[in-house]
């Protein structure tokens, strides 16, 4: 309840995924971007970082379960959302290999399988 201010807001704030997913069969993982609220420009009355709004989140598609999730802006008051499908790449980082899943608000190494 921290992350959105009020019971009211967080029952009737939340966010829509609106963009496909993507997904990788060797982790049998989903990941795709919330958008924002769809009370966006009323910042006032919703306190907190609105949380899984404005985020990547992975789910695992055996299971249905969240697996992790990266929050690119939290508490949005500029519709910043993740507005790309996902590119998830095989790549090495720091010479280990990693599955990074790259958007356009959040250019960055998280992992597909850990987060």
């Amino acid at each position: 309840m921290e992350t959105w201010g009020d019971v009211d807001t967080a029952k009737h704030g939340g966010g829509n995924v609106w963009i496909p997913g993507a997904y990788d069969p060797e982790t049998h993982s989903t990941s795709s971007g919330p958008a924002p609220l769809a009370c966006l420009y009323n910042p006032p009355g919703r306190n907190g970082d609105n949380l899984y709004t404005c985020s990547i989140v992975a789910v695992n598609a055996d299971t249905g379960k969240m697996a992790w999730y990266y929050q690119t802006s939290p508490h949005d008051t500029h519709d910043s959302d993740s507005t790309e499908t996902p590119i998830l790449v095989d790549a090495d980082f720091n010479g280990k290999p990693r599955k990074p899943s790259f958007t356009r608000a959040a250019m960055d190494t998280t992992s597909l399988s850990t987060g």
